[in-house]
């Protein structure tokens, strides 16, 4: 008897053409070695053609430390995309992949920057570093 997989999720995923990147530094990592990280994880972000504007924060957030980085990934709209969010989510996963001593986790974008609806922080009071770039 053969068995079929199914997925099993609750709700389809939607294209909400943005997303965010969170991360963690080495432990022992300084303000300059997370900004450096971040500036790495900026520059293969922007190797993606869809991207269309990051927003980056250091230590955002009540827990936040200068080991804690974040990044929101701004696309371009889907109807202009011939990819769709989540294909282009596997490519930066693949593309943080390479950059060594951090920890990346993305996740559906479900707030605006410095406001908190997802899983993980990603804003909040102050930043250590904040630096946003916008691709036209």
């Amino acid at each position: 008897m053969a068995f079929v997989s199914l997925k099993t999720e609750f709700f389809t995923p939607v294209d909400r053409a943005e997303f965010q990147i969170n991360f963690k530094s080495a432990p022992d990592a300084s303000l300059a070695e997370t900004r450096g990280r971040v500036e790495a994880v900026l520059a293969e972000i922007r190797k993606i053609r869809e991207v269309r504007r990051t927003f980056a924060t250091i230590g955002a957030g009540d827990a936040g430390t200068v080991r804690d980085g974040m990044v929101y990934v701004k696309l371009s709209e889907k109807k202009e995309r011939k990819r769709g969010q989540d294909e282009i989510q596997k490519e930066v996963r693949e593309r943080l992949g390479t950059i060594p001593a951090i920890i990346p986790r993305s996740s559906r974008w479900e707030g605006s920057p410095g406001r908190s609806r997802s899983p993980w922080p990603c804003g909040g009071r102050t930043s250590a570093s904040s630096r946003g770039t916008r691709r036209r």
